[in-house]
Formats: structure tokens, C-alpha cells, sequence
């Protein structure tokens, strides 16, 4: 968050910067910035709204590296006819609007019912993880952007 909070003043302090500017006249000592690679693999996590999509653009855009953003990588999935789609439209059979899944009323019952929520992250998480693991392979690096990274494993 204080990354994030600095970042938003700085460019709107120096408006000129580029993002890879900003990071190298910061020296963002939280990230180890310097020694990017192309193989690297780095993951930023936090609460919605906290910034990571941000961070995850001004890095990717530093190292260069592609960025992989969990949440639209979830949605898309999820508006899909994928397998991880008919599984969520399985198990939420009331959360089903004309074939669609209805994230809104989902949205609300996982977050009020923790034992849905959890059932909702065992259905989705792995797919996930396999579509980053698939990123992260074809792009040989990437910035994972995901809210659950750690709890995701």
C-alpha cells in the first residue's frame, strides 16, 4: 500500500516520468528491481482496490515483462464455456442466469457464507493457477497480479 501511495504522488508530482523512470528514481526497495530478468516471475498481492493492477503495469513495464492479471483471467473463464464454468454452474445451479453465471448474486453469497466461499475457491483456483503456470511458460516470466496468491497455492 505505502509502494502505491508513493507511486500515485510521485506521478502526480512529475507527470513527465515514464513508470520505468519512476521506478528506477525511486529504487523501490521493496521489489529487487534491478536485477529483473526475462525469466523472472514476480507476483503482486493485496486487498481490492489496493493498487496491484498498477504496481503489476509500472513493473511489467520496467522488466518487461508480460503481466498476468488473475481477476480477468477469472471473469473470462468464468463467462466461458469452459470446464471450470459448467463446474461453478453445477455446484451455484441458483446463481445461473440464462446460461450466464450471475457474478453479482455470487459475489454476494460468497461473501457472506465463508463455506461458499471456499467451495467457489476449490472449484476456480486450480484453473487459474493452470492458466498462469501456461503464462508464465509461453511468456518465460511474467507479473502475476492475483489477490489470493499465496492463499491460492
Amino acid at each position: 500500500m505505502f509502494f502505491t501511495t508513493v507511486l500515485n504522488y510521485f506521478q502526480r508530482d512529475f507527470p513527465d516520468f515514464s513508470a520505468a523512470e519512476f521506478i528506477k528514481h525511486r529504487r523501490a526497495s521493496a521489489f529487487n528491481i534491478e536485477k529483473c530478468s526475462p525469466y523472472e516471475v514476480i507476483g503482486v498481492t493485496g486487498r481490492s482496490g489496493s493498487g496491484k493492477g498498477y504496481v503489476s503495469a509500472l513493473l511489467s513495464e520496467y522488466c518487461s515483462l508480460a503481466h498476468f492479471d488473475a481477476d480477468e483471467v477469472y471473469k473470462k473463464m468464468l463467462r466461458s464455456d469452459c470446464e471450470m464454468s459448467r463446474k461453478v454452474k453445477e455446484t451455484f445451479p441458483d446463481f445461473v442466469r440464462n446460461g450466464e453465471i450471475d457474478r453479482k448474486m455470487l459475489g454476494k453469497l460468497v461473501f457472506s457464507d465463508k463455506n461458499a466461499k471456499l467451495l467457489l475457491e476449490k472449484i476456480t483456483h486450480p484453473f487459474v493457477k493452470i492458466e498462469a503456470e501456461r503464462f508464465i511458460a509461453e511468456n518465460r516470466g511474467a507479473i502475476i497480479d492475483a489477490p489470493l496468491l499465496f492463499e491460492g497455492k
